[in-house]
């Protein structure tokens, strides 16, 4: 089953540590957090294309 922190690991299994205290943590999670709801949510997905929502 996919996740949307399968990004956040493979991340920190690629640079081998994670410290949450850097802003690299928050970063991580709130990408996995807008990409599955991106995915998973017709009007998010259509207000981040069309600039009513930024990242």
């Amino acid at each position: 089953m996919k996740t949307p922190f399968d990004a956040v690991i493979s991340a920190i299994a690629a640079a081998r540590y994670h410290n949450h205290r850097l802003e690299a943590h928050s970063d991580l999670v709130s990408d996995g957090i807008i990409a599955d709801l991106r995915a998973q949510c017709a009007t998010i997905r259509d207000d981040l294309a069309s600039g009513i929502v930024r990242i």
